[in-house]
């Protein structure tokens, strides 16, 4: 498989409006190549080099096999699930300040 956005480049830091410290949106992602047998996605959104080693910044799961990708600002489109109701709000996490 592979996952794509056209709002960045693999490798490169995420831009501004897609943080917390811009719109706190989410990006436009595509991807392909997924098995004629797939039931559903997972998509997990690390910062692999936060301060204090690796932080999920997201995760949804339930994504179902039809879909190709997500718009800007899907958030959380309807048939998909993820973690953000296990948190007291909403918005993106922000990985812990080293001290």
């Amino acid at each position: 498989m592979k996952l794509t956005s056209g709002a960045f480049s693999s490798g490169h830091a995420l831009p501004r409006q897609f943080t917390c410290e811009g719109e706190d949106r989410s990006p436009p992602l595509d991807w392909t190549g997924a098995p004629k047998e797939t039931k559903s996605f997972v998509l997990l959104v690390d910062d692999i080099d936060a301060p204090g080693g690796v932080f999920r910044h997201w995760a949804c799961y339930d994504i179902p096999s039809h879909h190709t990708g997500l718009i800007e600002g899907a958030g959380r489109p309807e048939g998909f699930e993820d973690f953000r109701r296990y948190r007291d709000r909403e918005g993106s996490p922000r990985p812990a300040i080293e001290r």
